[in-house]
């Protein structure tokens, strides 16, 4: 296995890509702590990963909040000994679609970049200690292709995560702390299947992946286990698409 004897910390991880991110992680080894707003449910998933023979830690934090942050570092700390591996994959994605630029609400803008984009500043600070104290670590964060081609609240906010990124990379070289990136294209999540219904979901794949599919959340899952694996030591600062081809096609 992979990831044996590492930490890995995965936000966002209720449902979804984050889910399969913390299943994943396990399946090569690593001790896994699954974060989210949603207490049950992240709880449910690690009681599961257990039975299975993970070692997994469920902790309800609120990301917009210090305190709340800081607690789900500590916790992990005191249960696993250290922090190997961060996923900052929690974000606010639901009803984006639904505003223009123009037409978008102030303060619905401030929770998209609150969730998005400054609760990845938080959590990277809050583990950037107990990495130093390792001499190494895996930052992997969560964009997404609209980050790349696309103009709405969402996409922006995405293409923020591409550039904390590139700068975190370049200040956590020097302490061996990886910081790279998954940019996912149109993923068969139940989020993206209650934005579009029926054959809605076929219908953009079609016109947006030059491989005619939706992408899986093993697709992602893949990807992440060699940017948290030693296989990637060299790698820091990149964007991995893994969008069956999207960035290719003219916007």
């Amino acid at each position: 296995m992979r990831l044996e004897g590492k930490v890995a910390i995965v936000t966002g991880s209720a449902q979804g890509i984050g889910e399969v991110y913390a299943r994943k992680l396990a399946d090569e080894g690593a001790s896994v702590v699954l974060v989210d707003i949603k207490g049950e449910e992240v709880e449910a998933n690690a009681a599961a990963m257990r039975a299975q023979g993970a070692r997994a830690l469920a902790v309800r934090a609120d990301l917009t909040q210090d305190a709340d942050v800081a607690h789900a570092v500590a916790r992990t700390v005191e249960t696993f000994g250290h922090v190997d591996i961060l996923v900052n994959n929690a974000a606010l994605y639901a009803g984006y679609i639904h505003h223009t630029m123009a037409e978008l609400p102030l303060d619905y803008w401030q929770r998209f970049v609150d969730i998005n984009v400054t609760a990845t500043i938080r959590m990277t600070q809050a583990v950037i200690p107990e990495m130093r104290k390792r001499g190494r670590g895996k930052i992997i964060n969560q964009s997404s292709t609209s980050g790349t081609i696309s103009g709405n609240a969402y996409g922006l906010t995405k293409l923020a995560v591409q550039g904390l990124t590139v700068a975190f990379a370049r200040e956590l070289a020097e302490h061996r702390i990886n910081v790279n990136c998954i940019a996912p294209g149109v993923t068969a999540t139940q989020a993206t299947r209650d934005h579009y219904p029926g054959e809605a979901l076929d219908e953009l794949v079609a016109n947006v992946h030059l491989i005619k599919r939706p992408a899986t959340e093993e697709d992602h899952a893949w990807a992440l286990v060699y940017l948290a694996s030693a296989e990637s030591d060299m790698v820091t600062g990149q964007i991995l698409h893994t969008d069956g081809g999207a960035i290719l096609l003219p916007i």
